[in-house]
């Protein structure tokens, strides 16, 4: 590692982040927004509402129940909000809603029946009552997954609690009601049993669980036993640097797990989001938990993110997930459902977050094709990861949703990360964003930097996989192997260090 701090050091690279400071008062609404009111996004959108499923298409393919929770969201908070929402109006539009809500609350999208067993260490993740897959009359049920549960769950329980502005009907109340609250009492669901220690999934349940039955004490106490369940995990899932290893269980060696993984570890530790929450109904936190959360969220806000609003994407899952737009939208979602959360993390570290928030605002509006669609993949890269299909909707919609709504903030502050167990040193500046790493899976780990790119997110050479890094010859910069799309196969010259070193 010691060539690898060499090779920062000729970059310039800052200090580590601040100090944490006391928390203040939580953000601030705040009006506006640089997405247009109006744009292509939303006119692809209205093309792919399907009058005979009652639901929104893929793009490509048939109804998906995600996407489909998702845009049911999407009308309910600019229903909400009217015309304070900083949603394109025509967003608010009650006859979809309604529409979505009886789509998402019937089957294919819901099954109900005889509760089954679950074993968490069973791949088959078929249960009942659940959500499945697809959405809409005239599809069948297919594939689940826990991850589907809750956020079907959670767009149900917000258009129940929004059900005067919508105009629901008591029947469609309580077959979305029944819905929420027959999955919530799934055993997959138990604050007792975190599946891969995926707080996020539990924590989303119960939170939606506790929006349709108004329970306080008894989401108090469940968040509780969540959040207990989920310390007897902490100690193997994070580093003492605040690292986050993915770990599942009948896989061989601990190649998933000597690397950190952010992408995951958003979508998991995220859960902490509901704290203010659970603290409202009742819950006490345990002594030094609080700070144990923040340490892995500084962490992730100062070392898992460029300052371009992108993922400084070094992970585990190697190219099963890295530049997926569907993953840098659930990370940035959950990076800002934190920084909205009053008390979660320190003020220096929100403001750092609502400031990548501004930047990802761009960065989508840099990256959307004529349709307002993102691609399925940033840089033209490849991903191993065949169950992610084609569908671009759904990566499009969680970045629409993340960067909806962002905060007045100023050009991120510089920051450097350095992990002594994963060995893996990230860096980020206004000029560009790298980072070194001394274990990959198929990344060209080792002395040089792995990825370059410039402050706008585009890449200046290799993206890190293997032949695809950087050597250095005769004090100069070039791309070896192929080259990503986009980018020239001219040699870069050396004064990219040098002007990077000014920032």
């Amino acid at each position: 590692m010691l060539a690898g701090a060499l090779v920062l050091a000729l970059l310039g690279a800052p200090s580590v982040a601040p100090a944490a400071e006391a928390p203040s008062d939580g953000p601030r609404p705040v009006a506006g927004s640089q997405l247009p009111a109006d744009g292509p996004l939303i006119e692809t959108i209205d093309r792919l509402w399907s009058r005979v499923a009652g639901a929104y298409r893929g793009y490509p393919g048939s109804p998906r129940t995600r996407a489909n929770a998702l845009l049911l969201r999407l009308h309910v908070r600019a229903l909400v909000l009217g015309a304070d929402s900083p949603l394109p109006a025509r967003l608010a539009a009650p006859e979809r809603a309604r529409q979505l809500v009886d789509a998402l609350s019937r089957s294919p999208a819901f099954v109900d029946g005889r509760t089954t067993r679950y074993d968490p260490d069973d791949r088959d993740q078929s249960h009942r009552p659940g959500f499945t897959q697809t959405a809409g009359r005239g599809q069948r049920p297919s594939h689940q997954h826990i991850a589907i549960d809750p956020e079907v769950a959670l767009a149900l329980a917000e258009a129940v609690r929004a059900r005067a502005v919508l105009g629901l009907r008591p029947a469609a109340v309580a077959r979305a009601r029944r819905a929420v609250l027959r999955t919530a009492a799934h055993p997959m669901f138990s604050p007792r049993r975190v599946r891969i220690g995926q707080l996020l999934w539990t924590t989303q349940m119960l939170w939606a669980k506790r929006l349709v039955d108004g329970d306080g004490r008894a989401f108090a106490r469940a968040m509780r036993r969540a959040l207990d369940t989920e310390d007897r995990l902490l100690p193997r899932l994070l580093t003492r640097d605040g690292g986050y290893r993915y770990q599942v269980k009948g896989r061989p060696g601990d190649a998933l797990n000597r690397m950190d993984t952010p992408e995951y570890s958003l979508i998991a530790l995220a859960g902490i989001q509901f704290l203010p929450q659970a603290r409202a109904d009742g819950m006490r936190l345990r002594r030094g938990e609080l700070a144990r959360y923040r340490r892995w969220g500084r962490r992730v806000v100062w070392g898992a993110f460029g300052n371009d609003g992108l993922l400084n994407w070094d992970t585990a899952w190697g190219a099963d997930r890295r530049y997926l737009v569907q993953y840098w939208g659930w990370a940035s979602t959950a990076l800002q459902a934190l920084a909205g959360a009053d008390g979660v993390l320190p003020a220096a570290d929100r403001r750092r977050a609502r400031a990548l928030c501004r930047r990802a605002q761009q960065r989508v509006l840099d990256l959307q094709d004529a349709h307002g669609m993102l691609p399925k993949v940033l840089y033209g890269a490849a991903t191993t990861f065949a169950a992610a299909g084609r569908d671009r909707a759904l990566g499009s919609l969680r970045m629409l949703w993340s960067v909806s709504s962002c905060p007045d903030a100023g050009i991120p502050r510089s920051a450097a990360s350095f992990d002594r167990e994963q060995q893996r040193y990230a860096v980020t500046t206004p000029r560009y964003t790298t980072a070194v790493v001394g274990w990959s899976r198929d990344l060209s780990s080792g002395a040089l930097p792995v990825r370059l790119l410039d402050g706008d997110g585009r890449a200046i050479g290799g993206l890190g996989g293997r032949r695809s890094g950087f050597d250095l010859v005769l004090g100069d910069l070039h791309l070896g192997g192929r080259p990503a799309s986009g980018s020239t196969t001219k040699n870069a010259r050396s004064d990219i260090f040098r002007d990077a070193a000014t920032a």
